[in-house]
């Protein structure tokens, strides 16, 4: 059977697809020998790094223009005129793909081709399963929300014009803010034969939306992805310069968080979560503890979107404080798993690095910008730190952390490995659910 993995885009370089696409795409294979997987991916994101890394697991990657919504919109028109040609069509091999990182462009001459790949990978499918970790968030501005929508409509209405079975996997919802914005997104989910949602507070939200279409809760499918050997974590940790014998503090700092912008000082976004983050390198690195920045979403295209790069700024901005290093380049998300599992102590604006660290027992302060957040941490315990990042000011922030770090009695290391188990039959259930509606 053939797959489509849809609504995910950097695999090489974005943890959070990494902990998304590998983890569901090995239980399908356990259920379905044989199962071929093929993922649409923006043209600015195929790419040597990309397809090389997907075809090594067994991923088949076709490139669309980032405007095809429009093409579904007239896709009647465009078969009727003869521009959709049937007939399966072949992805092209690394040896015709892009040589660099750089962005790759796809021209007017090439943009209906792309369509017409992407429609044929759909007519092949067996099934179409969107992966996305989250999905209209109607809080955001119009272009981004209104933009994720028509790529989501896109994609389940291909699937249900050539009848392949389409699902949702298990992801977060909303806020659904905006009465139009809330119809459009709610029409496109009741379409759907089930809605799994993560997280008890974002299921609560959706059941007050009043669905047709029945809502199930499932945890994250990225809390089952397994972790690099330990021997590979402590020798990359040694190259960095750090000495494995003594604690080991980490800091994730998150573009997400610093491109927020909202007035006043009573937050730790846009600027102050820069200025949090900062305040932590130093504020540990000064009673000699090491801290371990670990970027976990790479951008090579767009610098803007790159934890990476924001690390980068931050370490120049507070002078490479001694005792404060970053973890090295070309990571998989098995990689820095287990390096967070070498952690002591872990403070993070990222929801799959929270993942990481409860599947490796870590303790771990979530800050966040999303409900998500709290739903992730209270699947593992009763008592947690997350700092709402929109209503929280740096020195609250830093107080908070200080005294979840000093005292460490909150944190119920059985419980965590006790509830682990638990969500991995959890997503095994999942996945046999979706399994059952295509036969």
């Amino acid at each position: 059977m053939k797959i489509v993995i849809t609504d995910v885009y950097d695999l090489k370089y974005n943890y959070g697809v990494q902990g998304l696409v590998l983890p569901l795409a090995g239980k399908l294979r356990e259920k379905i020998p044989g199962a071929e997987f093929i993922m649409p991916v923006q043209s600015a994101y195929y790419n040597r790094p990309n397809i090389e890394f997907a075809s090594k697991r067994g991923i088949r990657l076709v490139s669309y223009w980032k405007y095809s919504f429009v093409f579904e919109m007239v896709h009647f028109f465009l078969k009727l005129g003869g521009f959709l040609r049937e007939g399966s069509v072949e992805a092209p091999g690394c040896d015709e793909a892009p040589t660099s990182d750089d962005r790759y462009t796809v021209h007017k001459s090439t943009a209906l081709a792309g369509y017409r790949e992407l429609v044929a990978s759909i007519r092949e499918a067996g099934m179409v399963i969107d992966v996305a970790g989250i999905e209209f968030i109607g809080n955001s501005g119009a272009k981004k929300k209104w933009g994720e929508l028509l790529f989501c409509r896109m994609f389940q209405k291909l699937a249900r014009r050539y009848k392949r079975p389409y699902f949702k996997y298990t992801k977060s919802y909303g806020p659904l803010e905006g009465l139009l914005f809330r119809a459009a997104a709610k029409r496109l989910l009741e379409e759907l034969p089930f809605i799994f949602v993560r997280g008890r507070n974002n299921l609560e939200r959706m059941k007050r939306l009043q669905f047709k279409t029945p809502l199930y809760l499932f945890p994250d499918v990225s809390l089952v992805l397994e972790p690099a050997p330990d021997e590979w974590a402590e020798q990359h940790l040694k190259s960095l310069g750090i000495d494995t014998s003594k604690p080991v503090i980490g800091i994730s700092p998150s573009r997400v968080l610093s491109r927020i912008n909202i007035r006043g000082s009573a937050h730790t976004t846009g600027q102050n979560h820069r200025e949090l983050c900062k305040r932590l390198m130093k504020e540990y690195s000064k009673d000699g503890t090491q801290v371990l920045v670990i970027p976990h979403a790479i951008d090579r295209i767009d610098k803007y979107k790159c934890d990476r790069e924001l690390a980068i700024e931050l370490l120049e901005e507070t002078g490479y404080p001694d005792d404060v290093f970053l973890a090295g380049e070309g990571l998989s998300y098995s990689d820095v798993r287990a390096l967070i599992g070498k952690l002591s102590f872990y403070v993070t604006g990222r929801y799959h690095s929270v993942a990481s660290a409860l599947y490796m027992a870590t303790p771990v302060v979530s800050l966040a910008w999303h409900v998500k957040y709290t739903d992730i941490m209270g699947e593992f315990l009763d008592e947690y730190l997350v700092i709402d990042s929109r209503s929280t000011n740096i020195d609250d922030a830093c107080r908070l952390i200080r005294k979840y770090r000093d005292d460490l009695s909150w944190y119920d290391k059985a419980k965590v490995r006790e509830n682990r188990d638990r969500i991995g039959r959890e997503v095994d259930k999942s996945v046999q659910m979706i399994l059952d509606k295509t036969h």
